[in-house]
C-alpha cells in the first residue's frame, strides 16, 4: 500500500509542481493518513534534481500546510 501511495504521491509532484506540494501537504492536514515524511522529501528531491527551486518548494509546502490548518 505504501508502494501506491508512494507512486501516486510522486506523481502528482511530476505533474503539478509547486501546486502538487501545496495540495499534498493541504490533504495531509485534512486527511491524515497521507504521511508529509513521503511528500516532503520527495518534493526535496524534484528539486535536487533541478526541476524546481528548494525555496519554492519550502514555500509551497508552508502555503499548504497554512492552508490544510485553515480548512
Amino acid at each position: 500500500m505504501l508502494d501506491d501511495l508512494t507512486g501516486w504521491i510522486t506523481d502528482v509532484i511530476d505533474a503539478l509542481g509547486y501546486v502538487g506540494v501545496a495540495f499534498l501537504v493541504a490533504l495531509e492536514n485534512v486527511f491524515p493518513p497521507i504521511p508529509s515524511e513521503v511528500v516532503l522529501p520527495l518534493s526535496g528531491f524534484v528539486a535536487g534534481r533541478g526541476d524546481a527551486s528548494v525555496v519554492g518548494m519550502v514555500l509551497a509546502a508552508t502555503t499548504g500546510s497554512v492552508v490544510g490548518a485553515w480548512i
